[in-house]
């Protein structure tokens, strides 16, 4: 197996910060999962996530299994994942149901950006998922994801 390139960790690398942070979502349960909020009241979890992940779009896909639009939306997800400063997870709102409801997911497909603990953007439904992420991430590496959006196909 080859070394990542500079600036580009591993996938497994790529996986375990993912899941860093996304245990500091489920552990803060806030209405908006704001991990910042976490971290402020002293979760560790919380803390260990925001300092691994400084520059780093996080995107949750809320999706179903039945519902025939997640494929391509988690197709799209793929495609980007090699990209430095963004991770993807899925969750499945019948399997997940306390991380569902915690996350708002009303409808599915839901795309939702989160950046240092903080939803920066939500896409509900369909849409150019691939232009919509892009879009997120270059806010956020430039500093100006300061208001979140929401965006319904």
């Amino acid at each position: 197996m080859s070394e990542p390139e500079p600036g580009r960790g591993s996938v497994a690398e790529g996986t375990q910060r993912g899941g860093a942070l996304l245990a500091a979502l489920r552990a803060a349960r806030t209405s908006r999962l704001s991990v910042e909020i976490a971290a402020a009241r002293g979760e560790p979890s919380a803390r260990c996530a925001l300092s691994l992940l400084p520059d780093t779009l996080f995107v949750i896909h809320g999706c179903a299994e039945w519902n025939g639009y997640d494929q391509p939306v988690a197709a799209s997800l793929r495609r980007l994942s090699y990209l430095p400063g963004l991770l993807s997870y899925s969750c499945d709102v019948d399997r997940d149901l306390g991380l569902a409801a915690a996350l708002e997911v009303m409808n599915v497909p839901t795309l939702i950006a989160f950046h240092q603990g903080r939803e920066v953007g939500r896409m509900i439904g369909g849409g150019d998922v691939e232009a919509w992420v892009l879009v997120k991430r270059a806010e956020v590496l430039s500093g100006a994801d300061s208001a979140p959006s929401q965006s319904a196909g």
